[in-house]
């Protein structure tokens, strides 16, 4: 993936992902100790939106990267591109 907003990049980069699952095609819900992330891969375009409750949950959406791929993509690729250590029995992927 290319990066194309380092800035939201590096925030969420920083964070410590708990848990995460998935809740569309090419959608998942992630849980921080403070943040609930949206995450969408829609046309190879990755974007994450960060909220403090579930209520505000996709309201501020970023795009993050872009893609060639614009199929399927797998929690395990975004965890291995921001780098987050999420425990594997603490994420439910079922795409």
């Amino acid at each position: 993936m290319k990066t194309i907003d380092w800035e939201h990049f590096t925030h969420c980069s920083a964070l410590k992902v708990q848990s995460a699952y998935g809740t569309n095609n090419n959608e998942w819900t992630c849980h921080t100790a403070d943040f609930i992330l949206l995450i969408k891969y829609i046309g190879g375009v990755l974007s994450v939106g960060i909220s403090e409750t579930e209520y505000e949950m996709g309201q501020k959406m970023r795009m993050v990267a872009i893609s060639d791929s614009a199929g399927v993509i797998s929690f395990s690729q975004i965890r291995e591109y921001f780098l987050w250590d999420t425990p594997d029995n603490q994420i439910w992927d079922f795409q």
